[in-house]
Order: structure tokens, then sequence, then C-alpha cells
């Protein structure tokens, strides 16, 4: 990710948007079943709108420092951060 992805990834302008209007309309009608894959979840935006909808998630990140922040994010919850 370069400087300003990695930003606008972060921001709450991409949270609201992901969350409220690209994630619901892309996956309108899928049944997600009760545990999903989540590949390069970066931030964790896409993790948090996810893991309400399944028993349990894999979240897979190459970038280590991100991972570790998932899972300090994500502790307790129904993710799993590999």
């Amino acid at each position: 990710m370069n400087i300003y992805h990695r930003w606008y990834c972060g921001s709450g302008r991409w949270r609201t948007r992901a969350q409220e209007t690209l994630l619901p309309g892309l996956t309108k009608g899928v049944d997600f079943g009760d545990h999903a894959l989540e590949v390069g979840p970066g931030r964790g935006v896409t993790t948090e709108w996810l893991r309400e909808r399944v028993a349990a998630l894999t979240a897979v990140e190459i970038d280590h420092p991100l991972a570790e922040s998932l899972r300090r994010k994500f502790d307790g919850a129904n993710v799993r951060v590999v």
C-alpha cells in the first residue's frame, strides 16, 4: 500500500462508504454460511462488517504489523487472524 491508500483505508469516510454502501450492495443475497475467509483485511474495515454476519471469521493478513493490530482489535471476538 502507498501512503495515500493506507490513509484512505483507515479513514472514517472509507469505513462509512464500505460498510453502508459497497459491502451491502456487493453481497446482497449472499449466504455467508457459518465460517468465512477474508484475504487481505488490511485495517479491518470489512472484517468489522463480516464478523457480524458469520459465527466465525478467519482473516489472512500478510503484513505482520497489520496482523498484530487486527489481533488486538478483535481480541475476544469471533475473528481469527493468521
